[in-house]
């Protein structure tokens, strides 16, 4: 009797659980949509009612990583992405960095520098240090300039780009973000060592 009974209370927790489980998910992403409707850079073309249905489409039918890149898909900036607390990336899926790279031979005074893509799953200050360590091994007194070659690059988080070119620019602003509300934000270089988005690098 005890055994039957220790079942059938495990079986009146289960959905219980399943529900509380469910709460949690659509509170996540009904977050989410705040944070996306406020700072969104497409927030004033994208239709929320709609794409909050189709979310939820995507929860019930797919489940709630399905539905987290359908909300990032429906931002259309094919940069956003989703962090988890353990570190895991969701994203939306529609982008790329991955290339094939074909180097040209440049003469000695010339250096040279492959600026490829930073994508989420790449780590920003392994990146950024990896650019300033190119520049590093092609830095002499013999240089007369630098070629940055941008082909096939595919996006991605700009900062760790920004950073690892720090040794080309002085303290200055490099450039601006205009908003939907046409409010201007200047960002640049500061002092050394570089501090962009959390990274500190010693140039």
């Amino acid at each position: 009797m005890k055994y039957i009974l220790f079942n059938l209370l495990a079986l009146s927790i289960l959905p219980l659980l399943s529900a509380c489980e469910d709460d949690i998910v659509s509170a996540e992403i009904d977050q989410m949509f705040t944070l996306a409707e406020e700072f969104s850079i497409n927030r004033y073309s994208i239709d929320w009612t709609d794409a909050r249905i189709r979310v939820n489409d995507a929860l019930q039918e797919d489940g709630r990583d399905k539905a987290i890149r359908q909300l990032l898909r429906t931002l259309g900036d094919r940069h956003s992405y989703y962090q988890q607390s353990d570190g895991r990336i969701i994203n939306s899926g529609l982008l790329s960095c991955s290339i094939t790279l074909n180097i040209p031979s440049w003469p000695d005074e010339i250096g040279y520098i492959k600026l490829t893509g930073c994508c989420a799953n790449t780590d920003p200050t392994t990146y950024a240090e990896s650019i300033q360590q190119m520049i590093r091994d092609q830095d002499t007194p013999e240089k007369i300039g630098w070629v940055v070659d941008f082909t096939f690059n595919g996006g991605g988080n700009m900062w760790p780009m920004i950073a690892g070119l720090g040794p080309f620019y002085k303290e200055e602003v490099i450039g601006h973000f205009i908003d939907p509300d046409d409010v201007t934000v200047s960002w640049g270089m500061m002092a050394s060592p570089q501090q962009v988005q959390g990274m500190l690098l010693e140039l």
